[in-house]
């Protein structure tokens, strides 16, 4: 995948470039979950060889994460839903 370059960037990096612009436009534009977009993106990135499979799932384990995965936790029991 790495010999395929164009203006200098490899092949990995164009899919990187277009699925983090595309994350944007379906924020942007839907009422799609945020969760949902995130987890296609990690999706596509897998499925492409650019993370891992360990490296994808690392980040939903450290401690921001779970914090403001509480957070949310927390105002949804406040708005009473």
């Amino acid at each position: 995948m790495e010999s395929i370059a164009f203006l200098g960037l490899s092949l990995q990096a164009w899919i990187t470039i277009a699925t983090v612009v595309s994350v944007i436009i379906v924020l942007m534009r839907t009422r799609i979950p945020p969760l949902v977009v995130f987890l296609a993106a990690l999706t596509v990135l897998v499925t492409f060889g650019i993370v891992t499979e360990a490296e994808g799932m690392a980040g939903f384990g450290s401690e921001p994460v779970v914090v403001h995965g509480a957070f949310f936790v927390v105002m949804a029991g406040l708005r009473g839903g």
